[in-house]
């Protein structure tokens, strides 16, 4: 009897053991890698700078100084993840209207310039990621942004920023095909192929695997 229980909890610690390096081998597919890791970091630093120089006064974890932080935020988290926290800056910092935001012509340039920028930048991301978004909102046209954003109002010109910010992350959201994927002792995961990321297979929440077998 005693050489059976030996048996059995020497079983039980490899069972163990398996989940471990099972888990830890998950986390390190799933999450965002070095190199993007690194961009990430970076940029939300950049933005952490610009929201400073313009006192916009965005305050919280996402908005800091400090470059390791995000980077190990970011290795914990899948790339989209990453992503979609810089794009919630991104619309943050297009938001931004330092002093009211009214003023002289000088005023009006540089608000205008800021958006045009943006802009650019989020069509960009809706190329690199084949959303395929297109018409007048998604162009990368700098001066045409400038232009325009001249003859609207600055809330009409912040609106449409974050309009072109949830269309991305509906984009980036976007799962192209889901399976469930059995993982060890009778478990399962749904896994997913996103647009972003045509070549790899992400762990996802369940409900994305609703109604599949």
């Amino acid at each position: 009897m005693k050489r059976v229980s030996r048996f059995f909890l020497t079983c039980m610690g490899i069972v163990a053991v398996a989940g471990i390096v099972l888990t830890a081998n998950l986390v390190e597919t799933f999450a965002a890698s070095d190199k993007i890791c690194k961009n990430y970091a970076k940029r939300a630093v950049d933005q952490q700078k610009e929201n400073l120089r313009r006192r916009c006064g965005l305050r919280g974890r996402k908005w800091s100084n400090n470059s390791r932080g995000h980077y190990n935020w970011c290795r914990g988290v899948a790339s989209g993840v990453a992503w979609g926290e810089t794009l919630n800056r991104m619309n943050a910092l297009g938001l931004c209207r330092p002093g009211g935001g009214g003023g002289g012509g000088s005023a009006i340039n540089k608000r205008c310039s800021r958006y045009a920028e943006t802009a650019v930048r989020q069509n960009l991301t809706n190329r690199r990621n084949n959303c395929g978004y297109s018409g007048n909102r998604w162009t990368s046209n700098r001066s045409g942004h400038y232009n325009w954003c001249r003859g609207v109002n600055p809330s009409v010109a912040s609106s449409e920023t974050l309009a072109r910010g949830r269309e991305l992350k509906r984009c980036l959201n976007r799962a192209s095909a889901c399976r469930w994927r059995n993982i060890a002792f009778g478990q399962r995961e749904c896994v997913c192929v996103f647009v972003n990321k045509p070549n790899v297979t992400q762990r996802v929440h369940p409900k994305y695997c609703r109604g599949l077998r």
